[in-house]
C-alpha cells in the first residue's frame, strides 16, 4: 500500500491548524492508499501539541517542533519526518487553509502516474463570507511553478532536494524548490480537481499588504534565478524589471477606466515586482518573516 504525508507547518495559528487538521480528517482516499499528517511548529517553544494529539484517533499524525525560525527549516524537517515514515508521496499545505472531502483522492490520482512528478492545485480566498479565486485551474496543464499551499509530489525530489534555507526571512523557498526541481527533471501538472480554501484575514486585505506581497515576490524572483543553474542573467533580470514600470502603469490605467479600481490593482501589483526587481539590483532586501 503507498503511503501519502500531508505535511503542514504552522506557527501560532492554533485555531487555523485545528480547523485545517478538522478538514483533512475527513478527507477520502482508495483502498491502494494510507495518508499519515506530519505538523511541524515552527514556534521558540513547541505549543501545537495538544491540537495535533487530539487528532490521533481520527488519523495517522506526527507532531515535531523546529525552533529555528524561518519556514524552509520548517518545511525541511516535515521532509525528513515524511521520509522517514515511507511517504511515496508528499502534499503541503498551509495551516490557515481546509481542504474538500475530494481534495486528497484527486490529489493523489493525478500524481501517481507515469510522466509526472508534481501537481499543483487550485487556491481559493475567503473573505468577507464570499469565495474568491486565488489561483484556478480549467484544465490538466502544464506548469512551469508550484506552490506549498496545495501541491504533492514523488518522494524522489525529497531525496535530492531541500528547501532553500537562505529564504528564511524574504520567503520563496517553495517557489526556489520547484524551480530546481524541474532542472532536475522533473515534470509538473495542474489538477483543478483538487482546490483548497484559504482564511483572508484582514490584515492582509489593505493595499498596503498587497504592495508589501508584490515587491517582495519582484525580489525573490531574481534572487531565484540568480541561483539557479540555468537561471535568467542580471542583464535580463534587470530589463524585465524596468519594463515591468511602464506595462503595469499602462495595464493599471487601462483597467481602471474599462473596469474599474479593483481590476486596476492587477497593474500596481506588476509595478510593485518591477519594484522588487530594481531593489535586489540596489542590494535592498526584505525581510517579510524576520522574527
Amino acid at each position: 500500500m503507498k503511503r501519502v504525508s500531508i505535511c503542514i507547518a504552522t506557527c501560532n495559528r492554533n485555531e487555523m491548524l485545528r480547523r485545517c487538521l478538522l478538514s483533512i480528517s475527513q478527507a477520502e482516499l482508495s483502498d491502494k492508499y494510507e495518508y499519515f499528517v506530519v505538523v511541524v511548529d515552527n514556534n521558540d517553544q513547541p505549543v501545537s501539541e495538544e491540537i495535533v494529539n487530539y487528532f490521533k484517533g481520527s488519523m495517522e499524525c506526527v507532531y515535531d517542533w523546529e525552533g529555528i525560525p524561518g519556514i524552509p527549516f520548517a518545511r525541511n524537517r516535515a521532509l525528513k519526518n515524511a521520509l522517514e515514515l515511507g511517504a511515496d508521496f508528499i502534499a503541503f499545505i498551509d495551516d490557515d487553509e481546509w481542504v474538500e472531502p475530494s481534495w486528497l483522492i484527486n490529489m493523489v490520482a493525478s500524481i501517481d502516474k507515469e510522466g509526472v512528478d508534481v501537481v499543483s492545485g487550485g487556491v481559493n480566498q475567503e473573505r468577507d463570507g464570499k469565495i474568491y479565486r486565488k489561483r484556478y485551474f480549467e484544465r490538466i496543464e502544464p506548469r512551469y511553478i508550484a506552490e506549498t499551499d496545495n501541491v504533492i509530489f514523488k518522494k524522489w525530489l525529497a531525496k535530492k532536494l531541500a528547501f532553500d534555507e537562505d529564504f528564511a526571512q524574504t520567503g520563496g523557498s517553495d517557489a526556489m524548490f520547484f524551480r530546481r526541481a524541474i532542472e532536475l527533471g522533473a515534470r509538473i501538472e495542474s489538477c483543478p480537481t483538487a482546490v483548497v480554501t484559504e482564511e483572508m484575514p484582514v490584515l492582509r486585505q489593505g493595499m498596503a499588504w498587497r504592495l508589501q506581497r508584490h515587491f517582495r515576490y519582484g525580489l525573490t524572483h531574481c534572487m531565484i534565478e540568480r541561483k539557479l543553474e540555468y537561471g535568467a542573467s542580471s542583464l535580463f533580470l534587470f530589463c524585465r524589471a524596468v519594463s515591468l514600470l511602464p506595462i503595469g502603469l499602462g495595464e493599471s490605467l487601462v483597467k481602471l477606466f474599462i473596469k474599474g479600481p479593483e481590476e486596476a490593482k492587477e497593474g500596481v501589483d506588476r509595478m510593485m515586482r518591477g519594484v522588487g526587481s530594481l531593489s535586489y539590483f540596489l542590494g535592498i532586501r526584505y525581510n517579510e518573516y524576520k522574527r
